[in-house]
């Protein structure tokens, strides 16, 4: 659930705008809503799209998880990619986000 609402809050920043008002957290998204989303957005060929999102490019991005997967001992865990971690890491210390988005 934990990870699940940090990508729900990335989507709706991206789709609601930073100036709209916090639409009400939807509970009914499947396990692996995070990952569809990720997995769109890297493939999504919109290099701003993915800036805005992640705040780096994709070929960025999928260099630190390359170093993080070979250098460090950042494994995947049964349902949440290293991907996915990256990216909610890059949610919470990119952003001014508070614990009700990180929840």
């Amino acid at each position: 659930m934990f990870l699940t609402s940090i990508l729900e809050s990335l989507q709706r920043e991206e789709e609601n705008g930073a100036g709209n008002k916090r639409p009400q957290k939807r509970r009914d998204l499947n396990k692996n809503a995070g990952q569809q989303y990720l997995d769109q957005l890297l493939n999504c060929g919109h290099p701003e799209r993915i800036k805005g999102a992640l705040r780096m490019s994709r070929d960025t991005f999928i260099s630190r998880h390359n170093r993080l997967v070979n250098h460090t001992q950042l494994r995947a865990s049964m349902h949440v990619s290293v991907e996915l971690k990256l990216a909610i890491f890059l949610h919470i210390a990119s952003r001014p986000a508070s614990q009700r988005d990180t929840m």
